[in-house]
């Protein structure tokens, strides 16, 4: 420890684990071989493919750090940043092709350790608004900032967010 600054290395790992999916009857005309009018009977999908992950940190004092569509990180005020994987939590979107659609992300979530818990806000997709491909598919990327204060007790801190994808 040096002078009276404690610092204390606090492993995140925000686990993305529930979904949630808006989607009514997904049906649209379009043209199909011989240009006679289909109907896309197919069933909106999201898959998550990677988790949010803050990795490790040191804490002077109150700050945050984010994690931008990118896999890019900044922090404020005192944090810094350790060790340990970041990433970008990553989605796969499935349904009708060139389908548009509106992605819809929580404000905040508490994310908790066996003894203390933190925020997460200023959720952030990229795209912002999704348009499915001739496939069919898309992928999303979701970022967020975590909110730490100056006595943040060590541990590991986990939670889950959820996402809604509504199409148009």
């Amino acid at each position: 420890m040096l002078g009276n600054t404690e610092n204390y290395r606090i492993t995140l790992f925000l686990v993305v684990s529930v979904f949630i999916i808006k989607y009514g009857t997904l049906q649209y005309a379009r043209a199909v071989p011989g240009g006679i009018p289909g109907v896309c009977n197919s069933v909106a999908r999201i898959t998550k493919l990677t988790d949010l992950s803050f990795g490790a940190m040191l804490v002077d004092y109150t700050g945050s750090l984010v994690i931008d569509t990118n896999d890019g990180v900044s922090t404020t005020g005192g944090v810094t940043r350790f060790s340990g994987a970041i990433s970008t939590s990553r989605f796969q979107v499935t349904g009708c092709p060139d389908k548009a659609y509106t992605i819809i992300l929580p404000d905040i979530v508490t994310i908790s350790s066996t003894t203390s818990s933190m925020n997460v806000d200023s959720f952030i997709s990229n795209p912002v608004t999704g348009l499915l491909d001739p496939n069919g598919k898309q992928d999303i990327s979701v970022g967020a900032r975590l909110n730490v204060i100056t006595s943040q007790a060590p541990g590991d801190y986990s939670g889950s967010f959820p996402v809604e994808v509504a199409f148009e």
